[in-house]
């Protein structure tokens, strides 16, 4: 029996010991990739996957014409352009995308953004900012599956002669570059494009107030609810798209757009066996407008086309956008914005600011609206000559 026993002890001290040997070298195996995954080009190790680079290159309007256009390296980040200045105050502006497509962290490790010879900083100034105007610095971490877009601008001095720059013929090349390595406790998170009122936080909102994102325009929006963990909030002017557009299209905010957008081409919703109101918004009809004919005989489902455009703006200004879509009839009747259909109207305020769609519908047909005079009804969906977009875009609090 003794015998028996000391070979028990004996047999537990050697799984004892095989179970801490397999610990330390489990432990040892993370720690060494915890501290070793310093990589700057694309690789994986088992299921995780480093790949952080340049993408989406879009040149300024009105910018001069680069003699080589800006061309995205081998490396994957770095932008090589080449450009010939010939007069003063000319510029020279575009912004790319660097995105994290990996599944590790990652932060910026060191970066050439602004390095020109002494002779060149005599009549060039040349910033690489983000699209906020935020500055690029060391250690700022770029989370795996977030990009954020920067702005290159080269700029002649306004106050030189002509006589001052170099001769014509000569190019200037441009070189920006980029070096992410993995995120480590020292990462520093950007700071947040949105802008709350002085007198509140994320958790002390109320209907009105006016919330800011900063980026290349700055946009604006009035809070209206909290949605568990997300803000949610209405643009404070309609988009400046559609046949009434103020100029060009800019898919941006604009307090002179009046709109000039159909709801849709057709009323998808028809064969749906639905109690009225209803809401219809579905981002799945998206489909460029068309708005070579006039009146009623415009094509294309505008409405989503452009909120989904207008999504993507606000995402290249570093916001993560959970939701963009139109106001609802719930919400505009909701005792804190009192819109009432039995009075066909709305209380002053940030809701008459603009006349705009709802993503709801009175019947078949009818699609609610509001208007500058307090007016709340409907109009017919193909009906584009007078409602605008004016989404509702939802963000979450941790992002603020």
């Amino acid at each position: 029996m003794k015998k028996l026993l000391n070979k028990r002890k004996k047999r537990r001290r050697l799984f004892v010991l095989i179970g801490l040997f397999l610990l330390l070298f489990v432990g040892i195996g993370y720690a060494y990739l915890r501290e070793t995954l310093t990589i700057n080009s694309n690789t994986e190790i088992s299921s995780m996957k480093w790949d952080v680079h340049f993408e989406n290159i879009k040149t300024k309007s009105g910018s001069i014409t680069p003699t080589i256009e800006p061309t995205i390296g081998t490396d994957k980040l770095s932008i090589t352009t080449s450009l010939n200045f010939t007069q003063p105050g000319q510029f020279y502006e575009y912004t790319v995308d660097v995105k994290n497509d990996g599944t590790i962290d990652a932060m910026i490790e060191s970066f050439n953004d602004t390095v020109l010879t002494e002779e060149q900083q005599k009549y060039l100034i040349y910033t690489a900012n983000y699209i906020d105007d935020s500055s690029v610095t060391e250690k700022q971490l770029l989370k795996a599956g977030k990009k954020e877009t920067i702005r290159v601008r080269i700029v002649v001095k306004e106050d030189l002669q002509k006589a001052d720059l170099p001769t014509s013929g000569d190019e200037l090349k441009i070189k920006f570059k980029l070096n992410y390595v993995q995120a480590d406790d020292t990462a520093v998170k950007k700071a947040s494009p949105i802008i709350l009122p002085t007198d509140k936080t994320k958790d002390t909102l109320a209907v009105g107030d006016e919330i800011c994102i900063k980026g290349e325009t700055t946009e604006c929006f009035n809070f209206i609810r909290y949605d568990g963990d997300n803000i949610v909030m209405l643009s404070k002017w309609n988009l400046n798209v559609g046949a009434n557009s103020s100029g060009e299209e800019t898919f941006k905010q604009d307090s002179s757009a009046l709109g000039a957008v159909r709801f849709s081409a057709s009323n998808y919703w028809a064969n749906l066996d639905l109690t009225y109101p209803a809401d219809v918004y579905d981002n799945t009809y998206k489909t460029v407008p068309d708005f070579s004919a006039s009146g009623y005989q415009t094509e294309g489902y505008s409405i989503a086309y452009y909120v989904e455009e207008y999504k993507k703006i606000l995402e290249d200004y570093g916001v993560t956008v959970k939701n963009a879509r139109l106001l609802t009839y719930s919400e505009a009747t909701d005792s804190s914005i009192g819109c009432s259909i039995s009075a066909s109207s709305c209380p002053t305020g940030f809701i008459r600011n603009t006349i705009f769609w709802l993503g709801s519908i009175i019947d078949a047909n009818g699609v609610f609206c509001v208007d500058t005079s307090g007016y709340f009804g409907s109009l017919n969906y193909y009906y584009d000559t007078i409602s605008g977009v004016r989404p509702v875009i939802e963000i979450a609090k941790s992002d603020v």
